[in-house]
C-alpha cells in the first residue's frame, strides 16, 4: 500500500498532472453551481475529452471533476437556497441561514474545508478498510439487508427532526417518489401514468432543487425583501476569518 502511495505522490507532483487536476476541480465547482446537471452526466460529457490523455490523468481529472462538484453544489445552496447537487441539500439547512445573518463567507469557507477533511479522511478509511469490508458485504444474506434496511428506516425517523411523525411522513413520501419508474426487478412500470419522463423515475436533484429552490422562489416572489447592508459588508468573511 505504501509503494502505491508514494507513486500517486510522484504523479501529483508532476506539473502536468497537477494542472490537469486543477482543471478538473475548476469545472467540478461550475458543474456543482448549476443546478440540474449533475456531477455524473458532467464526467459522461468530459469522457471525449480524455480521449488524448494518459489513463491516469484521464480518471484524476474526472475524480477531482466528480469530487469538487459537491463543493460547488454547496455555493448555491448557501447563497440561494437552491442546492446544485443532491449530497449539497444539507448545507442548506445551516449555510442558507447563516448568509441571511450576512455570514455566507464563513459558511462556504466551512463547507469547503469539511469537503477537503472528509475526503481525505474517506480516501484513508476507503484504502485501509475496503478489503475487510468487501469480506463482510459478500458474506450478507437477505436477512442481514433487510435488517440494515429497517436500521436505516428508523435512524432516519428517531434523528430526521423533533417531530418524529413529520419524519416519518417525509420517510413515506419519499420512499412513494422512489418506487416510480420501471421496477429493476419485475420490469413492471409503477405510477408512470402512461408518461416516458416517469419511466426512468424521479431524479433525486431534482427532487431536491424542487423542494428547496421552488420554495424558496415562491416565498421571495410573495415577500419581495432586500439584504441588509451589514449583511453584505459581512460576508467577507471566510471560513475563521472576520465576520
Amino acid at each position: 500500500m505504501f509503494e502505491n502511495l508514494i507513486v500517486g505522490l510522484n504523479f501529483v507532483t508532476d506539473p502536468t498532472n497537477f494542472a490537469i487536476i486543477i482543471i478538473g476541480v475548476v469545472l467540478g465547482i461550475l458543474v456543482g453551481i448549476l443546478p440540474g446537471l449533475g456531477s455524473t452526466a458532467a464526467v459522461a460529457i468530459m469522457i471525449p475529452v480524455t480521449f488524448t490523455m494518459t489513463p491516469t490523468q484521464a480518471i484524476a481529472m474526472l475524480g477531482a471533476l466528480y469530487a469538487a462538484s459537491t463543493t460547488g453544489g454547496s455555493i448555491t445552496a448557501i447563497l440561494f437556497r437552491v442546492p446544485g447537487e443532491s449530497s449539497s441539500a444539507v448545507a442548506v439547512l445551516d449555510g442558507y441561514p447563516m448568509g441571511k445573518k450576512g455570514k455566507g463567507g464563513r459558511a462556504l469557507g466551512l463547507a469547503a474545508i469539511s469537503s477537503a477533511i472528509g475526503g481525505i479522511f474517506s480516501s484513508i478509511v476507503l484504502m485501509t478498510l475496503a478489503p475487510q469490508l468487501a469480506k463482510v458485504a459478500l458474506s450478507f444474506d437477505q436477512a442481514e439487508y433487510f435488517a440494515i434496511t429497517i436500521f436505516a428506516l428508523s435512524a432516519v425517523i428517531s434523528l430526521g427532526s423533533k417531530s418524529q411523525l413529520k419524519s416519518a411522513i417525509s420517510l413515506f413520501i419519499g420512499l412513494f417518489v422512489v418506487t416510480i419508474g420501471v421496477s429493476d426487478v419485475t420490469g413492471i412500470d409503477r405510477f408512470v401514468f402512461d408518461s416516458n419522463y416517469l419511466r426512468y423515475g424521479v431524479s433525486l436533484t431534482a427532487v431536491a432543487v424542487g423542494l428547496f429552490g421552488f420554495s424558496e422562489f415562491l416565498r421571495c416572489a410573495a415577500t419581495p425583501t432586500s439584504a441588509p447592508p451589514q449583511a453584505r459588508s459581512r460576508n467577507r468573511g471566510i471560513a475563521f476569518g472576520p465576520t
